[in-house]
């Protein structure tokens, strides 16, 4: 069976174009253009403090979860739950070029992680 001939206007070769025409910037309906993310000028190290100060709600995210009574069960759901309001703030895909990198990310997960773990050493009793 014969391949089906390509929409001229997406065929290649490209088709010829006169030598006065213009480039069209034009993307099909079907086609998202690019997304083009430019670096912030104001450039925040990767360290808790100034992270903090960057974006505050940060400190409301750990004292939620110094907040919280661990219990063996709902660990794993804490942490989530935690781990899904950090990707707003920090990361790659934050709202904040400024703290959307890994290195962001990794410094303010290890920090709750230890927040967890201190909390779960107080809260889970002995069995």
């Amino acid at each position: 069976m014969p391949e089906p001939a390509p929409h001229p206007r997406f065929a290649w070769p490209p088709i010829a174009q006169p030598p006065n025409a213009q480039p069209l910037n034009v993307w099909p309906p079907f086609v998202r253009p690019p997304i083009v993310r430019t670096p912030s000028p104001e450039y925040v190290p990767a360290n808790w403090a100034a992270m903090t100060a960057a974006e505050p709600m940060l400190l409301a995210v750990e004292a939620n979860a110094r907040r919280n009574r661990l219990t063996q069960c709902n660990y794993w759901r804490q942490y989530e739950r935690l781990k899904r309001l950090l990707k707003v703030l920090v990361g790659w895909f934050c709202r904040r070029p400024e703290l959307s990198t890994s290195a962001h990310y990794n410094i303010a997960i290890d920090r709750i992680i230890a927040v967890l773990e201190r909390r779960r050493e107080e809260g889970i009793p002995e069995q």
